[in-house]
């Protein structure tokens, strides 16, 4: 079976890793080594600076490890594809603050919107090179909420949410986005179909 190729069982793999080094508790684990090398007072103006820092980190690090990954299946611009997930953790962050004191249903709902804003920043990338790309948005925002109703699960059953949490939820949202992306990828590219049209 196609699916099951190494090729795209590497891709996979990959791909989860990639979230799984792009996890949130790992530019929090940055900016907490930043304040307490510099002591940051909340009035300070480095406070500040420390906030945007701590959305580039976290952007930052999903985007650059999840590019490393695309860019051995198709042509995408580094940049391009780093900045729309800068931008996605920031906007994602905002809206996860609104509802996190919600109510289950809510914060799971909340977090489908996430999907949502990230997904179609990500398809304004991948239109031009994927065929059927707007399934990315909807990948993006079932991965989402189903990596929501396993945060709530775990957190019921272990009363905290540790670091293992948030791996496991990482894990779990990879391996949904990363069987989604295999699916797409291996429809023929749009490159290859234009270029069949004019053989």
């Amino acid at each position: 079976m196609e699916l099951l190729q190494d090729r795209w069982l590497k891709l996979w793999f990959l791909w989860i890793v990639a979230i799984a080094i792009g996890n949130s508790r790992m530019s929090a684990t940055i900016s907490e080594l930043l304040t307490s090398i510099i002591y940051v007072d909340y009035y300070s103006p480095l406070f500040f600076l420390l906030i945007p820092l701590y959305f580039i980190f976290n952007g930052g690090i999903s985007g650059i490890a999840q590019w490393l990954v695309l860019r051995n299946y198709i042509d995408i611009s580094g940049w391009s594809w780093i900045f729309t997930t800068i931008l996605g953790s920031v906007i994602s962050t905002y809206v996860l603050d609104i509802g996190m004191g919600s109510s289950l249903a809510e914060f799971i709902i909340y977090s489908g919107i996430i999907g949502l804003l990230v997904g179609s920043m990500q398809w304004l990338i991948l239109r031009h090179k994927i065929k059927h790309a707007g399934w990315w948005i909807l990948i993006l925002i079932a991965g989402h909420m189903i990596s929501a109703v396993a945060v709530i699960v775990i957190f019921n059953l272990f009363k905290s949410a540790t670091f293992r949490t948030d791996i496991l939820t990482s894990i779990l949202y990879g391996a949904i986005t990363g069987a989604g992306l295999v699916i797409l990828l291996m429809q023929p590219s749009k490159e290859k179909m234009s270029a069949g049209r004019f053989a």
